[in-house]
């Protein structure tokens, strides 16, 4: 075990003075988790119901709830130890009216019991007890949990976070357009830094939405963020093929099926997996709630032909975890690449005699780039060096006109001001520069005379005119 030394800065003690720490383990040890299950072992033992991460304490009787509070008390006073009322919070999950009439009302285990309470270890004190508050929404690890678990609170904070992160992105891209000392950010640097910034909060809790408005709504809200950053507006089809973002459905079923590898493959022994094998492997599909996180992640294995029993990178056994989840990542990517294809595809086909649409015609011009087994990586276009080609293809593909006022060479050449033609004289090659026509052109010409004689007898009045 590494030693841990700690300095204190102060004036008088010297800069590399150190006190060795003899006793506790670094900020996130993975033995700490170890090292809790020792201590409250005792704990978990004499109170069957709790479960052995403690953190939570789950009961389908508000009463019975009230009477495991007094028994985690009991145990803290035994060990020296206060539960911090303030951090503690009861949430109800799927409690109807009738049942919640049955108890009381809110923060009440029962109509002739007091509120939710843990006693003090010092009876004489006053007040003898706190009161543990109920709430109607919790966030946990970042991900907002409401009482009927449809995780349309935990969508609202992800377009929020979002929303935050675009502004961001939009501000530094700004400040490096007009900071002297740096150049500005190309297409590809654009879409790095909003992929760092923005998409993660698009997907860190996207295998938990199960709703499908909820889902699209997540979609639009991305679509905009990155045509605002890119500044690409229309038609998004083009734009998320080419940037490599999959559609968040597609996303979801590559997040699912992790998962599942990930509780079954990689990592059975750990808590979540001894649940999800305990609890759901046992039903059938169709007996499943929609609503559940284990029916999405069993009908995505379904869909996509994932066997739940066999390991479906073998020849992986012997590599470190991390390795084998990011080989069935890339595996499960170029499945959803093919779907996603398949998708683009469908989407641009258009009957005999019809016009193609914009979509048919993206899919013509990008087909080599669709080709790819894995659609999750950008286009190969969008790393040419020179920074507008691939803005101008972008905005091609996205808009309803073509962007002209882009200068693609450094060779564009124009024709000088007093160079070109008279339009009006058309066609007759005359220059039109301000003599012709102001006092030559028969078709401009006549219309400012008038002004051109009240202006002189005005200057003749004050001796202005030569």
């Amino acid at each position: 075990m590494r030693q841990i030394k700690l300095r204190v800065l102060h004036p008088v003690i010297p800069a590399r003075h150190t006190v060795d720490i003899l006793r506790g383990l670094p900020e996130g040890s993975r033995l700490s988790p170890t090292l809790l299950g020792i201590f409250v072992s005792d704990l978990v033992r004499a109170q069957s119901q709790i479960p052995p991460a403690v953190i939570a304490l789950m009961s389908i009787c508000p009463r019975e709830l009230q009477s495991m509070f007094h028994a985690c008390q009991h145990w803290t006073i035994r060990n020296h130890m206060q539960i911090n009322t303030e951090k503690t919070k009861i949430m109800v999950f799927f409690e109807t009216p009738a049942l919640l009439r049955a108890r009381g009302g809110q923060h009440q285990p029962s109509p002739t019991m007091p509120p939710f309470h843990v006693y003090l270890p010092f009876p004489t004190s006053n007040p003898r007890s706190y009161p543990i508050l109920e709430i109607t929404q919790f966030e946990y690890l970042g991900l907002i949990l409401d009482p009927k678990l449809t995780m349309n609170l935990a969508t609202v904070e992800a377009i929020r976070r979002a929303s935050q992160g675009q502004a961001l992105v939009l501000a530094v891209s700004y400040l490096l357009r007009y900071d002297k000392d740096s150049s500005q950010l190309t297409t590809t640097q654009n879409l790095g830094l909003w992929k760092s910034i923005v998409l993660p909060r698009f997907l860190q809790n996207l295998c938990y939405i199960h709703i499908i408005t909820d889902i699209k709504r997540l979609q639009i809200s991305l679509n905009l963020s990155l045509s605002r950053v890119l500044h690409v507006y229309g038609d998004h089809t083009g734009l998320l093929a080419d940037t490599g973002i999959p559609p968040l459905q597609l996303t979801r079923y590559v997040h699912l099926t992790q998962l599942h590898f990930r509780l079954t493959i990689t990592r059975p022994d750990t808590l979540p997996a001894l649940l999800f094998k305990k609890l759901n492997s046992s039903l059938p599909l169709h007996n499943l709630h929609t609503s559940t996180l284990d029916y999405h992640i069993r009908y995505t294995t379904h869909a996509f032909n994932v066997d739940l029993q066999t390991d479906p990178l073998p020849y992986m056994t012997s590599q470190p975890t991390k390795n084998c989840e990011r080989a069935f990542r890339n595996m499960m990517r170029k499945t959803i690449s093919t779907l996603w294809r398949g998708q683009l595809y469908n989407a641009a086909r258009t009957h005999a005699g019809q016009p193609p649409g914009r979509k048919a015609s993206y899919i013509r011009i990008a087909h080599d780039d669709l080709q790819h087994l894995d659609l999750f990586k950008p286009a190969q276009f969008l790393r040419i060096p020179h920074n507008q080609l691939p803005l101008l293809r972008l905005r091609t593909q996205a808009t309803i006109y073509i962007p002209t006022h882009l200068h693609l060479s450094n060779t564009h050449t124009y024709i000088p001001y007093a160079e070109r033609y008279c339009l009006l004289c058309l066609p007759l090659q005359i220059p039109g520069e301000e003599t012709h026509t102001l006092l030559h052109c028969p078709h401009f010409s006549p219309l400012i005379q008038p002004a051109i004689d009240s202006l002189m007898i005005n200057l003749r009045q004050f001796d202005l005119w030569a």
